[in-house]
């Protein structure tokens, strides 16, 4: 009558406890095995993958280094990486984005690289070198720079640097040398047409030139014809430079170019410089004197603006004739030649008076002239030429007669007394 329905329930729980073991050391195989994997995978990580991993990184980044200067790779370049890091995520999504532009670089490093091999073989022929064009680093190329710029360019240097100065003093020299040779050679020509216009008069006026030195840059005109520097002092002597080194360093400093970089507006201030202070007239001013019979002299400076027409013709033609005069040779005898002169639109703004003035000085030096004058003016040069010609257009056609003033001039008297006979 015992009730032993608990010790079935024990018997069951004893069963589901040994089913629960049995599966617990099944787990524990597994999970066993599976340690047992995680070891192996621990050591194949540890002893081959890890290795050769961290000798790739160690080789991407040696990579790296060679390609790229530090500044770079702690820069920009770190910072554009992170940058696309943000934007694509994965190292790898950055590679294939920027594939197809690494084999346009490629291109053009492939480009530089065929450009480099040309250049050093150009090197090598132009200097007699025989260095490697193939090699993979510009060592020896380097090596020869440095060779170059510390050893042989200063001694190149100071080689320029002396050849430069003593240029720059040569130039400077016959610079100065030919604006003096310039001035005294004006100087001796102004002499000779005084010389050539002493004895002429033009009706009652002397005329003569005048030579001076232009106050504005009499400085440089000073330096220029100083007595020191035919006294056996280059213009680089210490004394010649106490006395006008300011006058120096200006006048050269306008002149001389200062380097290949200059701007254009500098360029040509450069250029009008050149044309004013190379040209020796810009150191004179020219004047022309003219002397009555009283001696009274006024200058062409003062008065060209005030007088008449005809009055400033004057001294253009005493200019002409004397300049013509010293060409000429007029006073030399041993000078036999043609001493032609054309005038076109001759005595254009003269009066008569002045015209003839002007033909006699013309007859007093010796010259063979040929006026050509509008016909307003045959009244007062007609007379007072050995031959004239008229030039007569009809329609199309153009024919000169020639005529004798004084034989018309006869004729015309004829006439008159005939007239009053009858």
């Amino acid at each position: 009558n015992l009730d032993l329905s608990w010790i079935l329930e024990l018997s069951n729980r004893i069963d589901a406890l040994k089913e629960k073991i049995h599966q617990s050391e099944k787990t524990w195989s597994l999970v066993i095995e599976e340690i047992g994997g995680f070891k192996k995978s621990i050591l194949d990580l540890n002893e081959r993958q890890k290795p050769e991993l961290q000798q790739r990184l160690l080789d991407a980044q040696q990579i790296i280094k060679d390609r790229y200067e530090r500044s770079f790779r702690e820069g920009q370049g770190e910072q554009r990486f992170l940058e696309e890091m943000a934007d694509k995520a994965t190292p790898d999504r950055i590679a294939i984005a920027y594939r197809s532009q690494l084999g346009l670089r490629q291109n053009a490093v492939n480009t530089c690289e065929r450009e480099l091999t040309n250049a050093r073989s150009h090197y090598n022929q132009a200097y007699n070198y025989t260095f490697d064009v193939s090699a993979s680093d510009n060592s020896r190329y380097e090596q020869q720079l440095e060779e170059l710029s510390q050893q042989k360019l200063p001694a190149y240097k100071e080689q320029i640097e002396n050849a430069k100065n003593m240029a720059y003093e040569q130039f400077a020299n016959q610079f100065l040398a030919e604006m003096k040779a310039s001035i005294y050679d004006v100087q001796s020509r102004i002499s000779e047409l005084n010389r050539a216009l002493r004895d002429n008069r033009f009706g009652t006026e002397r005329f003569s030139f005048q030579i001076t030195e232009n106050q504005e840059y009499k400085r440089f005109y000073d330096m220029i014809n100083d007595p020191m520097l035919m006294d056996g002092y280059s213009l680089m002597s210490q004394m010649f430079l106490d006395k006008h080194g300011p006058a120096i360093e200006e006048l050269f400093s306008k002149i001389v170019d200062t380097g290949s970089d200059m701007s254009s507006d500098a360029r040509q201030e450069l250029e009008r410089n050149i044309r004013l202070f190379t040209d020796y007239k810009t150191y004179l001013r020219f004047d022309m004197i003219s002397t009555d019979e009283q001696d009274n002299r006024q200058r062409l400076s003062r008065t060209l603006l005030k007088k008449s027409g005809g009055e400033t013709q004057t001294p253009f033609y005493v200019a002409m004739l004397a300049s013509f005069a010293q060409l000429y040779h007029v006073n030399d005898p041993k000078w036999n030649c043609s001493r032609l002169i054309i005038f076109d639109e001759a005595f254009s703004k003269m009066d008569g008076e002045r015209i003839r003035e002007s033909i006699q000085l013309l007859k007093q030096t010796g010259f063979q002239c040929i006026l050509s004058a509008p016909p307003e003016k045959i009244g007062d040069i007609a007379p007072l030429v050995d031959r004239n010609i008229a030039v007569i257009r009809r329609g199309r056609s153009s024919f000169t007669r020639s005529f004798d003033a004084k034989q018309m001039v006869a004729a015309y008297a004829e006439s008159d007394d005939l007239h009053e006979d009858l």
